[in-house]
């Protein structure tokens, strides 16, 4: 998942050039592609202003959390009706892989002059035209009669449920209230298959997501890295492998997820690997010289997902360090507009966005000047520095090794701590056909392409 492997698929750009020196990228659009048919932008035909508009709305809106995107933008311009040149002041390794990305979605203009943003209504090009939504219940999304890709989507709508408790989830699944559910819980897996033995189990990729504790590293208590490192030598991660993950799963270390081909392997993590196996007499050490010889009680939030599941099954063990966990259970929706953007006290426990750059993931995690993302507030002018140095590297060796560079830096600084990854696997109901993993947040291109045989 590298920049090296990844393979980019055309969309709404058909194809594109990349000047030698790797500064001007030009797009040639796809011809005849139709905004859904929706007031104020009516089915009229998509062009090359939009890119424009779109790129230069994330550029230049304040708060805008992929800004940095174009931070090393020079100029852009639409050449005709269906052509966009874009310069770049300095080359971008991952900018191509940028505007792929799920948040770099094109938006029409007319939306945002009649509303004032986006957050009203989403009108797009996509299979799919949403025509509900009910905040933490359902959103109803119908099939796109003017799609450009014809004969897609199969189906002629879907509904997506928000359902906060995953027993619910599951238990709406066994009923046949809904075809698709997810589970890393190998045993409720098993339950599933007991009770609905026709059931289909996809299995995702292990090491494809990346969730992690994060805190208040500008702020006491979490400022204390000995503290944190106390926290990552008391956490009993085998554990959680062996007895929610049946086994099947992985200790995911160091300060990124596990890119092929960048991540820096434990046994090369050199003295910094001894934070990451459990030792709890370690760990009270630890906490002691983070000035909490008697243990301590520590804030700590969490949304009422499987990630307080998570939560729930490292409380033990970090106690056994003297590390008691305040725990504050708050709804997801409460999450996203707190924890999953920084806007929190304390510590959190939940995912993150995964770009398919490892690049990229630096940059939106640990640079100081991530707007969103970087959960943990993480001010540290070494990384900031390495970051923008391998973003303009266009020698793929010297660039891994800049980004393994970075992770050795990191590997003891804890701002954040990786929790195991597991076998996520998505669990469908028998009249599913044509459903693929992804890695992105983007199902639409899954969705379009999935179809119903037989009855549930």
């Amino acid at each position: 998942m590298g920049v090296n492997a990844a393979i980019l698929v055309p969309d709404l750009a058909e194809s594109w050039e990349i000047s030698k020196d790797g500064k001007t990228y030009t797009f040639h659009l796809r011809k005849g592609v139709k905004w859904h048919n929706l007031p104020p932008v009516n089915g009229r035909e998509f062009v090359a202003e939009d890119v424009v508009y779109t790129y230069d709305r994330i550029a230049n809106t304040a708060g805008s959390a992929n800004a940095g995107w174009f931070s090393t933008l020079d100029k852009m311009r639409a050449v005709g009706k269906y052509t966009v040149e874009i310069t770049l002041k300095e080359p971008y390794v991952a900018f191509l892989l940028n505007m792929a990305d799920t948040y770099a979605v094109i938006t029409p203009k007319e939306v945002v002059d009649a509303d004032g943003n986006l957050k009203k209504r989403v009108i797009g090009t996509g299979p799919f035209i949403l025509t509900e939504r009910v905040s933490n219940i359902v959103t109803k999304l119908r099939r796109n009669p003017d799609y450009w890709e014809r004969g897609v989507p199969y189906l002629d709508g879907i509904d997506l449920f928000t359902i906060p408790d995953p027993s619910a989830t599951l238990a709406a699944f066994r009923g046949g209230q809904i075809d698709l559910a997810s589970s890393s819980d190998k045993e409720e897996v098993a339950s599933i298959l007991r009770s609905n033995p026709r059931t289909q189990v996809l299995r995702r990729v292990v090491g494809l997501s990346w969730s992690k504790i994060h805190w208040r590293t500008d702020k006491p208590p979490y400022d204390n890295i000995k503290l944190r490192q106390a926290f990552s030598v008391a956490m009993d991660r085998q554990g959680e492998i062996d007895i929610r993950f049946g086994g099947e799963g992985t200790t995911v270390v160091g300060p990124m997820p596990a890119y092929p081909g960048f991540v820096v392997p434990l046994e090369k993590l050199g003295e910094a690997s001894k934070f990451y196996k459990r030792d709890v007499k370690y760990a009270k050490q630890l906490l002691a010289e983070a000035g909490y010889p008697n243990g301590g009680e520590f804030p700590y939030m969490v949304a009422n997902t499987d990630f307080l599941n998570r939560a729930q099954f490292y409380y033990n063990s970090l106690l056994e360090a003297g590390i008691k966990l305040k725990i504050k259970v708050i709804d997801f929706a409460e999450y996203l507009g707190t924890g999953y953007i920084g806007k929190y006290e304390g510590a959190a426990n939940g995912g993150t966005n995964f770009p398919p750059d490892p690049g990229e993931f630096f940059h939106l995690q640990y640079h100081s000047a991530s707007a969103v993302y970087n959960q943990s507030h993480v001010k540290d002018p070494l990384v900031d520095k390495m970051i923008e140095e391998q973003k303009r590297t266009l020698d793929p060796d010297k660039r891994i090794k800049i980004i393994q560079d970075l992770q050795m830096h990191l590997a003891d600084k804890f701002y954040y701590i990786a929790l195991p990854g597991s076998s996520s696997n998505r669990l469908m109901s028998p009249r599913v056909r044509g459903w693929a993993p992804t890695i992105n947040q983007n199902d639409s291109d899954v969705f379009r392409y999935v179809w119903f045989e037989g009855e549930k």
